[in-house]
């Protein structure tokens, strides 16, 4: 397996699975939020909206690492294959 494969598919592992990780962190903190609102009389929404976001704004750096990754990849991949195809043309 060429370098640029490795690069492309350790990119979308990070990629996606950042994105499913802070998606569902977010889901359970809302779900939590919610819970909340319903027990508690006195609502502190700024306590509540950081809460939902803090896995959410972590996961954010990884994704993008991952898109880097990926691109990065991407352009390594078709780079080397247009060198390849000139070479075996000779």
């Amino acid at each position: 397996m060429r370098t640029s494969k490795k690069v492309i598919t350790t990119g979308v592992i990070i990629f996606v699975s950042s994105v499913i990780i802070g998606i569902s962190g977010t889901v359970i903190t809302m779900i939590q939020s919610f819970n909340k609102i319903t027990e508690s009389k006195e609502l502190n929404k700024s306590e509540i909206v950081t809460g939902d976001l803090e896995l959410t704004i972590i996961c954010m750096p990884f994704a993008f690492i991952g898109i880097c990754l990926i691109i990065g990849g991407l352009i390594a991949y078709f780079a080397n294959k247009n060198k390849e195809d000139a070479e075996s043309n000779n």
